[in-house]
């Protein structure tokens, strides 16, 4: 679920684990088969806050702090910038964008993944199409450094806009 522009809410299960993540503006919880709510501080905060998919479209300009343009190149035949955003303070994500369309396809980074900790993350968004004036990506393909984990493919299914969504829908408590 989101609501445009800052905020989200997933579910992700499979067989009997899940997760949920709910991300109402400034506040970010987090709950699990193996961890019940609770705020996220600190890194892991910032990675949810800042890591969200749904923080890469729209106006992705507007979630970080610094953005600077590193480098521009070619890939598979189209012209690419790829993005830092963040300062030199430390690890930063790359974007990769269209210039002429402004969407980003590709987003190199590290994540906060529990039980993991930090973990660099490559994500790819492809089968773009329009939802209510907004392209959205509907398959991501991410690969996290992490030995033992293979390739995450998520598919949009289904989008439903306009949809009245109760006050608390974006809320994940204790």
């Amino acid at each position: 679920m989101l609501a445009w522009p800052d905020r989200f809410r997933s579910e992700t299960s499979v067989g009997a684990e899940f997760e949920r993540l709910a991300i109402d503006g400034s506040e970010a919880w987090y709950e699990s088969h193996a961890t019940p709510a609770h705020q996220l501080e600190g890194a892991p905060a910032r990675s949810a806050l800042e890591g969200s998919t749904f923080a890469r479209f729209g106006d992705w300009r507007s979630w970080a702090s610094t953005l600077q343009v590193i480098q521009r190149l070619e890939r598979d035949g189209k012209e690419i910038f790829l993005v830092r955003a963040g300062d030199t303070s430390g690890p930063a994500t790359t974007l990769y964008v269209e210039p002429e369309t402004g969407r980003v396809v590709h987003v190199d980074g590290m994540i906060y993944a529990e039980n993991v900790g930090r973990a660099g993350q490559r994500v790819t968004f492809s089968d773009f199409r329009d939802v209510s004036g907004v392209r959205l990506p509907f398959r991501s393909e991410m690969e996290l450094a992490v030995p033992n984990l293979g390739e995450i493919v998520l598919t949009v299914q289904e989008v439903d806009a306009g949809v009245e969504l109760a006050a608390d829908a974006f809320v994940l408590r204790e």
